[in-house]
C-alpha cells in the first residue's frame, strides 16, 4: 500500500470456514434429503453454488458439464448408466450473468440441470445456513469455473462437507487448495478482460480440461476414492473460523 502511495489505515477482513456450520453430516439420508430439495434422487450430482455473474463464469460450468456428458456416455455402461446431474444454486436469469435456461437449451442439457426449488428462495429470502449445509451434503462433487476469487468461500464450505472439488488454479483458489493438492485442478486457462470489470485480467478455465477433471472425480467417487482427505484436514485446520477470527 505504501508503494502505491496509499496513506489511509488498512483494515483486514478475516476469511475462514466455520466447521460448526459446514460439515459432513453423519448418518445423512441422501435420498430423503435430495427429495426434500427436489433434486434427482439417484443421480450423480455436480454442484456449483455461486452468483450467476460474468466473473463466476457459469457458462463455463455448463460447457464443462456438456463435455463431461460426451465423455461419460462412452463409459456409462461401466457405471450402471447412472444419470449425471448439475445443480446450480443461483438465479437462472440474473441480470449480471447469463440466461442459463437458454444456454442449457442451446447445449441440449436442460433435462440434466437443476436449480433451487424452495419458494422462499425464488422470492429472494434465501436458504438458512443449516439448509445450505444439507444442500452441500446432497452433492457428490463441487465444481467452480470462476475467473477470479478474492477468497472462494463456497470452495472451503464444500471442503468442510468433504466434497471432492474441481477448481481452476488462479487467484486465491490456488492458495486455499495448496496449489491444487486439495482438488482436481484445472491448470489450462485463457486470460481476458471482461466488460464492466475495471479492466482486470481474468482467467477462463478451459472447459474441456475441466470436463476431464470432472470425469476423474466422478470415477474416484464411484470407486470410493478420496485422494485429498489429508490435504482437506490440514487446510480446514488452518482456516478454521475460531482460529482465523
Amino acid at each position: 500500500h505504501n508503494a502505491v502511495g496509499h496513506k489511509q489505515p488498512v483494515s483486514i477482513i478475516p476469511h475462514g470456514v466455520d466447521k460448526k456450520d459446514y460439515y459432513k453430516i453423519a448418518s445423512f439420508d441422501k435420498h430423503t434429503e435430495r427429495a426434500k430439495y427436489k433434486l434427482p434422487v439417484e443421480s450423480f450430482i455436480f454442484g456449483n453454488i455461486n452468483k450467476n455473474s460474468s466473473r463466476k463464469n457459469i457458462g463455463g460450468t455448463l460447457l464443462a458439464f456438456y463435455y463431461f456428458l460426451e465423455r461419460y456416455r462412452l463409459i456409462e455402461s461401466d457405471y450402471n448408466y447412472i444419470k449425471p446431474a448439475l445443480y446450480l444454486h443461483m438465479s437462472p436469469t440474473d441480470s449480471t450473468g447469463i440466461d442459463i435456461y437458454r444456454a442449457c437449451k442451446q447445449l441440449g442439457i436442460s433435462e440434466y440441470v437443476h436449480f433451487p426449488e424452495k419458494e422462499e428462495y425464488k422470492k429472494g429470502d434465501g436458504y438458512t445456513v443449516q439448509e445450505m449445509n444439507e444442500v452441500y451434503n446432497c452433492l457428490d462433487c463441487y465444481v467452480t469455473t470462476t475467473t477470479a476469487e478474492g477468497w472462494g468461500l463456497t470452495v472451503t464450505e464444500a471442503m468442510a462437507c468433504e466434497l471432492p472439488i474441481v477448481a481452476p488454479m488462479h487467484t486465491s483458489l490456488k492458495e486455499i487448495t495448496e496449489n491444487g493438492d486439495a482438488c482436481y485442478a484445472v491448470t489450462v486457462m485463457i486470460e481476458h478482460f471482461q466488460i464492466a470489470d475495471y479492466e482486470n485480467i481474468r482467467h477462463i478455465p478451459d472447459p474441456v480440461i475441466t470436463a476431464n477433471q470432472m470425469l476423474i472425480a466422478f470415477k474416484d467417487v464411484c470407486h470410493k476414492k478420496f485422494p485429498h482427505k489429508e490435504a482437506y484436514e490440514d487446510i480446514l485446520e488452518k482456516y478454521d473460523w475460531d482460529k482465523i477470527a
